[in-house]
């Protein structure tokens, strides 16, 4: 309880960089904030559009790509945030339409998978999150359509700058769009809120990739190459039975799995569990309520004893064959269909690359980023290798 109420104060803190950006520029139509990763520039949104909401009356649409992944994504953090504001999450949000409403003022959350629905309203904000998940195309729809009102209707676009060539980036952070602000930051804007072994992480990351060190640690455009994946797509919906599931253990670094079911070859995969802070004890529960016992886990086979635990809780799981290489030829040789509201999985994918060093591409991808990566090959690799068959001619005996 003690931790709640900490958790709800710290999130009273406004970060004065922040807050000056929109302050001093009243009249700007877009607010685009880029840069590195625990910057706090999603968490100061957040305060920003409550505040906005009870001062209102305002109209405000929050935004990602997809809608399915705006729940344990955008939703959550909401969530998390809104005590500290002194709203009852449960009194004010509405679960089927997705909408915060107090007063006047309301919040919804949606996609850009159905932007027709959000037709024929004026907003006064609209904040896309993973900005750099959306094309070009689709924000100039957005800009047309939604923000009909030009003299007050403002965007706020936030992410990672993960490619110097992204449209984003050429637009907003190279040149210079009329009626928009700029901001960069990095977790040094936030330190105060983030542990120690987290700032280790980030500084950690040049001895890891050049690259991945200039995005996250520095907030600065990064160079897309040497991505490790091509071969997958997005599909909508979801499946009724899986063939097996990838489990990719953490405590810090978030509990991972995946389930994935071939469909005459073309493997869909689905992100189910993405959850830092799980003991195996946590862990079990979740398996509990949500995963089917007869489905065949494979795991990470550097914590046996958590893998015995789990199976004496009554679960098919073994370890998996944790071929790195190998296990990434396999993921490749196939078609990869990811269910639409599988969100860390599809931005692991995203960034999923081998390692740099000293401008040398190396021959094992970066450990960054990879656990959903990690879960996916644990299942595929070890539940779907085989040998080939091949028929043997009559008479021909091998030995």
């Amino acid at each position: 309880m003690q931790q709640k109420k900490t958790e709800s104060a710290n999130y009273r803190q406004i970060n004065k960089k922040f807050y000056q950006v929109f302050k001093d520029n009243p009249d700007t139509r877009f607010y685009v904030l880029y840069g590195g990763a625990g910057s706090g520039k999603s968490i100061f949104v957040i305060q920003y559009l409550l505040m906005q909401m009870l001062q209102g009356p305002h109209q405000i649409l929050v935004l990602r790509k997809w809608r399915a992944v705006v729940r344990e994504s955008v939703i959550e953090i909401f969530k998390r945030v809104a005590p500290g504001w002194g709203i009852d999450w449960d009194a004010h949000f509405h679960k089927t339409n997705w909408t915060l409403t107090i007063n006047k003022s309301r919040i919804v959350f949606g996609g850009l998978d159905n932007v027709e629905k959000y037709k024929g309203t004026s907003w006064d904000y609209i904040w896309i999150e993973e900005a750099t998940d959306i094309i070009e195309s689709d924000f100039s729809l957005l800009n047309l359509r939604l923000g009909r009102d030009t003299d007050s209707a403002k965007f706020i676009l936030t992410f990672n700058p993960v490619d110097e060539n992204h449209w984003l980036v050429q637009r907003f952070v190279r040149a210079s769009e009329p009626l928009s602000v700029v901001d960069h930051s990095t977790y040094k804007d936030n330190a105060k809120f983030l542990s120690i072994t987290f700032k280790d992480q980030l500084r950690d990351l040049i001895n890891k990739d050049e690259n991945f060190y200039r995005v996250y640690a520095l907030g600065e455009p990064g160079i897309l190459k040497g991505l490790i994946y091509h071969n997958w797509s997005i599909a909508p919906g979801s499946s009724k039975t899986w063939d097996c599931a990838g489990l990719d253990f953490g405590f810090n670094n978030p509990s991972a799995m995946v389930r994935v079911k071939d469909r005459d070859g073309v493997m869909l995969v689905d992100e189910c569990l993405y959850q830092s802070h799980l003991t195996n004890t946590d862990l079990i529960e979740w398996l509990k309520a949500n995963h089917d016992p007869d489905i065949l886990i494979y795991a990470d086979s550097a914590e046996p004893q958590r893998i015995e635990e789990i199976k004496k809780a009554g679960f098919r799981i073994i370890s998996a064959d944790k071929s790195v290489r190998d296990g990434i030829d396999r993921c490749k040789s196939v078609k990869l269909q990811v269910t639409d509201h599988s969100g860390n999985l599809i931005k692991e994918l995203q960034s999923y690359k081998w390692r740099e060093k000293g401008g040398i591409t190396m021959d094992e991808p970066v450990k960054v980023n990879d656990h959903l990566m990690d879960a996916m090959r644990y299942a595929i690799y070890t539940h779907y290798k085989q040998d080939v068959d091949f028929d043997v001619p009559e008479g021909m005996w091998f030995f």
